[in-house]
């Protein structure tokens, strides 16, 4: 059984290399193109040098029409004629990330890397290009982003990546509001200042909850993951400075405690022991009507586009509130490659992909620019208020703090581990003090390891 501490990040593998241009057919997405004929104005501080460039682009485009594709290089073109975008699509996965180390190693040239690797991948590769001087001397607003997002790509004062859109495996949470008039549970206000407390979010998933019926119902379908969980109560994976892991924590111990004993002793998710078998996975069982509410990971319309597909009435709603409500949100990256041979035009292409939330929009993200948010939620929902779309609008302000564990190179070894200790916690076997416990060595022995 699939639980709710496991990544969401389930892509098939699809990856395909092209060599981009002529003649290419126009994007539907309006916010992916320039007005026609019109030449963007050069960016400040950037070399205007038209020396011709091929750059090598691998990026996580799967799912994404190829005539979309097209048309963003065909974008891009038009601002820089003397660059050629060589365009590897590539998965979200170990094997996606296992190709571009095969590349790496046989000095197949790489220039930008996007989506697909994240912070602890740069940093396990040593693939990172510092962007630290091309900040400084271009001004470029790190402002712009939110705060704890430009923070998730800084290590030890270096920027290692720009935050280009927003990803994670709980960016929102949403509600059937059938189900909830059904069971008689008013949605909480719409409102990140004034979400459930936790104990009204226990008490309503087990309102919300039942086993008997035909369809079975639980509370929710998915929710609560390693990253999200502990900051709720104001807990944290290591200490500042990331030296030191901190499992063993009251806060940590209590932020668990509370989680397992509305999963194990309220049994109201689908997860839970003695959950009917036939609930379906998280996704699949809230669109057959099993799930009362859901957490979404990625790029949140190609889910919410299966609710009006399958007739679901349904809503945005605040995370539910502890010490903080937090939504396991964070930047999705674009990076310069360590091997690059051409790191300007690297950068210009960078900031280009931001900008206007051009990338983010190719793969129907949200923009990690403030002001290109608003534009992204209208576009999607601006035709449906009674969604409340506000709440994702927020979001990003709600975001998770950075912790260094999820910075570190350790970082996917920490998450088999925790997720691993919890498994006969989510059963009912084993303690959450336990689990913490047979942490603590695990976890402080990744950190030392890769400690620099």
């Amino acid at each position: 059984m699939t639980t709710a501490l496991a990544r969401h990040w389930t892509h098939s593998t699809h990856s395909r290399r092209h060599l981009l241009g002529g003649t290419l057919t126009a994007l539907a997405a309006p916010a992916l193109l320039a007005a026609c004929g019109a030449q963007p104005a050069a960016q400040p501080g950037l070399s205007q040098e038209a020396k011709p460039t091929t750059l090598e682009w691998f990026g996580k485009l799967k799912g994404v029409a190829q005539n979309d594709i097209d048309a963003f290089v065909q974008q891009y073109k038009t601002a820089r004629p003397n660059v050629t975008l060589n365009v590897t699509s590539v998965s979200n996965t170990a094997e996606g990330k296992a190709k571009l180390t095969s590349y790496a190693a046989a000095g197949t040239p790489v220039d930008v890397v996007s989506t697909f690797v994240s912070i602890p991948t740069l940093r396990t590769l040593n693939g990172g290009y510092s962007l630290n001087d091309y900040v400084k001397r271009d001004k470029f607003d790190t402002s712009q982003f939110a705060q704890n997002t430009m923070r998730g790509v800084e290590v030890k004062g270096k920027i290692l990546a720009l935050p280009h859109a927003y990803a994670g495996n709980e960016l929102v949470f949403v509600a059937n509001k059938s189900l909830f008039q059904k069971y008689g549970v008013p949605l909480p206000a719409a409102d990140w200042k004034n979400p459930w407390g936790w104990q009204q979010f226990r008490e309503a998933m087990k309102k919300l909850t039942n086993f008997t019926t035909n369809p079975p119902v639980a509370g929710t379908s998915r929710f609560g993951t390693i990253y999200n969980v502990p900051p709720m109560w104001g807990a944290r994976w290591t200490s500042e400075d990331g030296r030191t892991i901190l499992a063993d924590k009251p806060e940590m111990l209590q932020a668990w405690t509370e989680y397992y004993d509305m999963v194990v002793k309220d049994r109201s998710t689908r997860f839970s022991p003695g959950a009917p078998a036939d609930m379906g996975g998280e996704n699949a069982s809230f669109l057959a009507g099993k799930g009362a509410t859901l957490t979404i990971c990625c790029a949140v319309p190609t889910t919410t586009v299966l609710f009006k597909d399958q007739g679901i009435d349904w809503a945005f709603i605040p995370f539910p509130k502890a010490k903080e409500a937090v939504a396991d949100i964070g930047g999705t990256v674009i990076a310069i490659w360590s091997q690059t041979k051409a790191p300007d035009e690297s950068w210009r292409f960078l900031r280009w992909s931001i900008e206007e939330g051009r990338l983010a929009n190719l793969e129907q993200r949200m923009p990690s620019q403030t002001k290109a948010i608003e534009p992204y939620v209208q576009k999607f929902y601006g035709s449906t208020p009674d969604v409340r779309p506000n709440l994702l609008l927020q979001a990003p302000d709600h975001g998770l703090p950075p912790d260094a564990l999820w910075q570190s190179p350790a970082a996917d070894q920490a998450d088999a581990a925790i997720t691993a200790a919890f498994v006969d916690v989510g059963k009912g076997n084993k303690t959450v003090q336990a689990a913490l416990g047979e942490l603590k060595p695990q976890l402080q022995a990744l950190l030392d390891q890769y400690r620099d």
